[in-house]
């Protein structure tokens, strides 16, 4: 076989692929346009490899003790929950006073006379101190001096 006739061989395969890919690519041909009915997928049971869940009994959780500190032993008398509750805290934050309608800050609130703080009741507001009534039992918050 000569180098011209191998030249004829390839320009001839060249040009069926040229004419190949622009008929396939390009062009919508027949096998397109004609759409066959698609079935619908069938689904197929899946067998399970655990058993079902099982309800779960609401009762018995609620009754667990939730919440504690889990690094208190049982019998633990200073547990923070328990000590707040016992003996409640009043921080005097400040005194805003006049005559006419004076105001002070309890526990980060701004409080007046007869207003209700930890279940005291604001009896009396002065220049450098506040009156509390608890179950009938009065004391006083003083300022303390780092505070103006």
């Amino acid at each position: 076989m000569n180098a011209d006739k191998r030249k004829k061989i390839i320009y001839a395969v060249f040009v069926v692929a040229v004419a190949w890919g622009i008929y396939n690519f390009t062009g919508k041909n027949s096998r397109d346009l004609k759409q066959e009915p698609v079935s619908p997928p069938v689904r197929a049971e899946i067998a399970r490899s655990t058993p079902p869940a099982r309800a779960i009994d609401i009762e018995k959780y609620e009754s667990l003790p939730w919440g504690q500190d889990p690094f208190l032993q049982p019998g633990d008398v200073d547990r923070p929950d328990e000590v707040a509750a016992e003996s409640p805290r009043w921080v005097l934050g400040g005194i805003l006073y006049s005559r006419d309608n004076p105001s002070a800050v309890i526990n980060n609130r701004i409080v007046r006379t007869g207003d209700s703080v930890n279940g005291a009741i604001i009896v009396d507001i002065m220049e450098k101190s506040v009156a509390l009534d608890k179950d009938g039992l009065q004391f006083k918050l003083t300022l303390s001096k780092g505070i103006s």
